[in-house]
């Protein structure tokens, strides 16, 4: 299966390099990893922070069918899509996960909505130089400890929020205690204007008891270099 798994990685890098996204849930390590440690922590609910098209939740699903998902998605295309997807016990909200209650506005990128982010892209117009933002959009943000369906209930948390991660962290802090398990994007160097990189966010997060599960490298570059990667934390105090 060596074969394969090369042919995939070669597949992963051609699409980034070509389009601005990657395949990046392939590597069965990563998913076996997170079901695993759903498994132990029984989460009662689940969060989709940056659903896109509604892809994680579709994954999710297969593995754990009773588990309710809260799916956040704020541009208006992709919420209309994310809507009609048959998905049980599944309820997609149109905010922007934020520390605070409000308004902003949010750069739509051409790749499917996938690299959209309320940060001003600055590196990924380099990385990924195909990938264009030429439309801004008023959203809705809201802080997820805002949300009365969330409290006293255990909690895992997916943020891919294109280098808005660190504020959607600082907007849960109330929910904190009960959050069993987070998967991540995180980035090894800033794509995005004041984005937090992945060494702060694992150290903000070791602040509030969590430590890195597993990793998978979801962005490589043409040299080689790691442009992000998908982490996945665990609880351990």
């Amino acid at each position: 299966m060596a074969w394969m798994t090369s042919a995939l990685v070669s597949l992963n890098r051609t699409i980034g390099r070509t389009i601005g996204w990657q395949l990046r849930r392939y590597q069965a390590d990563y998913l076996t990893a997170r079901q695993k440690l759903v498994t132990s922590t029984r989460p009662e609910i689940a969060v989709d922070g940056g659903a896109n098209q509604g892809s994680w939740s579709l994954e999710f699903r297969k593995s754990n069918p009773s588990i309710p998902i809260l799916a956040f998605e704020p541009v208006s295309s992709l919420f209309t899509g994310l809507t009609s997807l048959e998905i049980s016990n599944f309820s997609p909200q149109k905010f922007a996960l934020s520390d605070s209650n409000g308004t902003a506005k949010i750069n739509v990128a051409s790749n499917d909505g996938m690299s959209s982010s309320i940060q001003t892209p600055t590196g990924h117009l380099t990385a990924f130089s195909d990938v264009t933002f030429n439309h801004v959009e008023d959203v809705e943000k809201r802080r997820l400890d805002s949300f009365p369906q969330l409290l006293e209930k255990k909690i895992w948390l997916k943020l891919d929020l294109q280098g808005h991660e660190w504020q959607a962290i600082q907007g849960s802090l109330d929910l904190i205690e009960n959050v069993v398990g987070i998967e991540m994007e995180t980035s090894l160097r800033a794509n995005y204007e004041n984005e937090k990189l992945h060494y702060e966010m694992v150290a903000e997060l070791a602040s509030r008891g969590f430590e890195p599960f597993h990793l998978f490298c979801a962005g490589v570059e043409e040299d080689g270099r790691m442009n992000y990667v998908d982490v996945i934390f665990r609880k351990v105090s």
